[in-house]
């Protein structure tokens, strides 16, 4: 079942990433972790992250929560002037920077 998969494999990995992010991993909790991890996967991107729990929460039959969220994140775009949830590589990003310099 796809579900014990991804427990199994996402379970192991955050028992990894609890020994080398937290000073006391035995303190931290699994949600904790998970959100570090989305932090890292997302590099620090505060709307693929919201838009990725938004989806969580859909998919969980929370949708008046997920609907709720997915107006703050619209908001959050339009505030900040961000486009939406765009991960780019760090070579990506500087190659960009650079040809904008250029300009």
């Amino acid at each position: 079942m796809l579900e014990n998969t991804i427990k199994n494999k996402v379970g192991d990995l955050l028992s990894d990433i609890k020994t080398k992010v937290f000073l006391q991993p035995e303190n931290a909790t699994t949600r904790e972790t998970f959100g570090i991890m989305m932090s890292k996967f997302f590099e620090w991107s505060g709307i693929c992250i919201a838009e990725a729990a938004a989806k969580a929460l859909e998919d969980s039959n929370f949708r008046s929560l997920a609907e709720n969220l997915r107006t703050l994140i619209e908001y959050e775009k339009s505030e900040s002037g961000q486009a939406g949830c765009v991960v780019i590589s760090k070579r990506r990003l500087n190659y960009l920077i650079k040809i904008a310099e250029e300009a």
